[in-house]
């Protein structure tokens, strides 16, 4: 889709390496359908991902949410793809945290066989863990009514 590598900034020379390894981390392990829950590790133990329209914490509740969005056999959604634009750094504020905004598009994948792909933009908050920046806060924004739209006309074809 871009002529680079997916996960692949075009500006991610500019950026310091830790936060490009977070964000690795979360998108790399959430993209694959069977995830090894590696994007667990990028968070602070009391970390928050807000992809739904509740916030989910906790490390069983970060697994349930991966698996009940994306499953390989019964779908709806049985892979994704994400392909990154840009990132932008908001380093040291008063409370020592650190912010990152990235966007670009996100590839769905669906049991019928069709892709869907939207934009997105993320939030990241960043916080030290014992001398490792972990994520305390990932906040996805997205427009999903083409693929709210896709997955009503695939279940109204199932019944």
């Amino acid at each position: 889709m871009y002529g680079r590598d997916f996960y692949t900034f075009a500006n991610q020379d500019a950026v310091p390496t830790a936060i490009i390894n977070i964000i690795h981390t979360i998108l790399k392990s959430w993209d694959q359908a069977k995830t090894d829950y590696k994007y667990i590790s990028a968070f602070a133990p009391d970390g928050v991902l807000h992809v739904a329209p509740l916030p989910t914490q906790g490390e069983e509740a970060l697994k349930k949410i991966h698996d009940d969005m994306i499953n390989p056999t019964n779908g709806p959604v049985i892979n994704l793809q994400h392909y990154l634009d840009r990132v932008y750094i908001m380093p040291g504020s008063m409370d020592g945290k650190t912010e990152a905004v990235f966007n670009g598009k996100l590839t769905s994948h669906l049991l019928n066989g069709k892709s869907v792909t939207t934009d997105f933009a993320t939030r990241l908050i960043l916080v030290d863990v014992n001398g490792e920046l972990k994520a305390e806060l990932v906040r996805i924004y997205s427009d999903t009514s083409a693929l709210m739209s896709e997955m009503v006309r695939m279940a109204t074809a199932a019944t």
